[in-house]
């Protein structure tokens, strides 16, 4: 048998004990929500740099982008209010990046070019409008496929085995070569060179730009048809 102040004792021990315990664990889940917070807050402030950098490249067409960009923050501010009230810091961010992806194939069909990225399994992420026009297909149509999708085995294998290869090669690579798509042959100047997906964390992508020289083409040998008959 205890004595009853050694019992009391012992329960005043056992209380502080167990809040002392509940006190850490509380501590300990306010430090690992603390530091995804943080680790959070740093993957946001390095996508938007990567953001920033991107515009600044664009500058041929900074009046466009700026009036664009006005529009985006009047959304954005409207989009964060409804945000506030809902807590859907996610939601922001899904539509910042999409309203961005917008804003830049906008700023790329200003461009006579047929510009594409591609991720580290050779699908498409992004594209402009010249690019869908080739494959007579809508922007969000052709994202996520890949040559695989148009070409026979044989020709989408060497294309991306090709790609591979410049990947592998870390360096850009410039050629001319025909294509048939939707029935159509032309004749392209294409410049590939590997790019690094940061916000896929994917060191594998694929830059590509191409310029239809198929009207050149023509007249380059229509023109040497002239100096043959001379």
């Amino acid at each position: 048998k205890f004595e009853k102040q050694k019992i009391e004792f012992a329960e005043k021990i056992a209380e502080s004990i167990g809040t002392a315990v509940a006190s850490m664990k509380i501590n300990e889940r306010t430090e690992k929500l603390l530091y995804e917070t943080r680790e959070q807050t740093e993957s946001l402030k390095s996508q938007e740099e990567e953001m920033r950098q991107n515009l600044e490249e664009l500058q041929a067409t900074q009046e466009k982008s700026e009036a664009m960009e006005k529009e985006l923050r009047i959304n954005q501010e409207m989009l964060e209010q409804k945000l506030k009230e809902h807590d859907l810091e996610n939601l922001r961010m899904i539509q910042y990046m999409d309203n961005y992806k917008n804003l830049l194939i906008e700023v790329l069909d200003e461009l006579p070019l047929k510009i594409f990225i591609k991720d580290e399994e050779g699908k498409f992420i992004l594209v402009n409008t010249a690019v869908a026009n080739a494959h007579n297909l809508s922007i969000e149509k052709l994202l996520n496929t890949s040559d695989f999708d148009y070409f026979s085995k044989e020709e989408a294998t060497d294309y991306r085995k090709q790609e591979l290869e410049i990947i592998k090669g870390g360096k850009p690579v410039v050629f001319y070569h025909e294509e048939t798509i939707s029935g159509k042959k032309k004749i392209l100047k294409t410049m590939k060179r590997p790019i690094y997906l940061k916000h896929l964390d994917q060191s594998g992508g694929l830059l590509g730009i191409q310029t239809d020289i198929t009207e050149i083409k023509r007249l380059e040998e229509q023109v040497e048809e002239l100096k043959k008959q001379k």
